[in-house]
């Protein structure tokens, strides 16, 4: 994409993977993360980068969101380079943006991936399959 000069690319002290602790203090530091644009789904970087109030840029498969999260999701989506630099440009250029969607995005964690949102998920998912099992 051309944005190698800002940038910063990181390489964990120790071994092939950050700690978790790593990764939080990277959190705390980022204007935005980039993950996983091949597969149409989130990972936990994605996860972790929205519970930290942080604009994620990455590649969901739109129609299977809208089926999980009708209303809506923070995830800045993108497949192909242009869109990417297209997103990653339009963030460097708004601080006021970047403050907005992180915020966005810690309620949306809270709502659907906090212990408390998925603990209903998980208990109406299990009723429903007993309920058919009988």
């Amino acid at each position: 994409l051309g944005i190698e000069d800002y940038v910063n690319f990181v390489e964990p002290p120790m071994g092939r993977t950050f700690h978790r602790d790593q990764m939080v203090a990277l959190y705390r530091v980022a204007d935005v993360v980039a993950d996983e644009f091949g597969v149409g789904w989130f990972g936990n970087v994605t996860l972790e980068g929205l519970a930290m109030a942080t604009p994620v840029v990455s590649y969901v498969d739109d129609e299977v969101m809208t089926k999980l999260y009708p209303a809506g999701h923070p995830i800045i989506s993108s497949r192909d380079a242009r869109g990417v630099a297209a997103a990653l440009v339009a963030l460097a250029k708004s601080p006021e943006r970047r403050r907005e969607i992180g915020k966005r995005s810690r309620v949306w964690i809270m709502q659907h991936h906090a212990p408390s949102a998925t603990t209903d998920t998980y208990v109406a998912a299990l009723t429903d399959m007993l309920v058919r099992m009988r």
